[in-house]
């Protein structure tokens, strides 16, 4: 792993980020260029949270989770994924989410951890992790359960509610695509990101008008973070790895303590197989929390309430401890 110039984090006003953060660019084990940054608390920390965000996901999507978290005590990092933010992109579209491999990605945790102990983040580790970083922070727990002291896991996504077609056709579509050739096409109904044609009436995603903008003015503010559909060769590279990570065996094998947060509205990944995985792991709390939708952490004030008071009472942080 290296290090190049770091890039700026992209701070607006209705997204500021904190303060004294570090960015670095780092370097994967097979040379994919990513994008990370660091933040130490103003006191001795208590700890660190690695930061693992979701598919279409950046850093600057979680400045207000990384400061919730530096005014518990804990020291911080976070990462781009490899074809999102602004890490490398393999295609020339850069709008298609792509990956050959979920393999690929914890090329990437390996290199944020690596990074993170280079930066002098403190122990015991701890993840926080949304959607598709969740369902890789499975595959990594159950690679190395002894790493990580806690997980916070928020929608995992563990089986995929497909919009444009039931869930056993759109895999055998996503298998015959790969199969002729078109594993770097848009899936069916893929297409880029617009903020300016998503709408927050009727999306899947939060019930937070102001935090469905935030995001939106994030990318008129930098182009180059959006992010459209995924690839028929990503959603096949999705089935595969959920199929395993549903698996009995494959969740016994996870012993490290995990949180584990779904929504009473979610709509993406589907709540019946994330309680199924979280009976099957073996140090599991879990709860559903009413009224949220698939991003929990981009929601309105009163459901992020509840997910910090359920992470405070995970983490032993006394309510004394915990910003008001």
């Amino acid at each position: 792993m290296t290090e190049q110039s770091p890039p700026p984090l992209i701070d607006i006003a209705e997204n500021p980020a904190p303060e004294g953060g570090i960015v670095r660019w780092l370097t994967a084990a097979d040379q994919v260029r990513l994008r990370a940054a660091f933040w130490q608390p103003g006191d001795t920390a208590k700890g660190s949270f690695l930061i693992l965000p979701g598919r279409t996901e950046f850093i600057e999507k979680y400045f207000e989770v990384c400061n919730q978290l530096l005014q518990r005590g804990f020291a911080v990092g976070i990462l781009d994924w490899r074809g999102q933010g602004l890490s490398d992109r393999p295609l020339r579209d850069s709008h298609k989410g792509h990956v050959d491999t979920f393999s690929d990605y914890l090329t990437d945790l390996d290199c944020l951890i690596a990074a993170a102990r280079a930066q002098a983040l403190p122990p015991p580790y701890r993840i926080l992790a949304h959607s598709m970083g969740a369902h890789l922070s499975l595959l990594y727990l159950y690679r190395q359960p002894d790493n990580m002291a806690q997980a916070i896991l928020c929608s995992p996504m563990v089986h995929i509610r497909t919009q444009f077609m039931i869930h056993a056709l759109a895999r055998t579509v996503s298998f015959v695509g790969n199969l002729f050739g078109y594993a770097e096409a848009y899936v069916p109904g893929g297409r880029v990101y617009d903020p300016d044609r998503d709408r927050f009436e009727g999306n899947l995603l939060t019930g937070s008008a102001e935090r469905f903008a935030r995001t939106a003015h994030l990318v008129r503010a930098h182009p180059r973070l959006a992010l459209g559909s995924p690839t028929y060769g990503w959603m096949e590279a999705a089935y595969r790895s959920m199929a395993r990570a549903i698996q009995p065996e494959f969740c016994a094998a996870i012993t490290t303590p995990i949180l584990m947060l779904y929504g009473s509205e979610e709509k993406i990944s589907d709540p019946h197989y994330q309680r199924r995985v979280a009976r099957q792991l073996p140090n599991c709390t879990s709860h559903c929390l009413q009224g949220a939708s698939h991003e929990i952490l981009q929601e309105t004030d009163a459901i992020r309430n509840r997910f910090w008071h359920a992470l405070d009472t995970f983490c032993g942080i006394a309510a004394d401890e915990a910003p008001g």
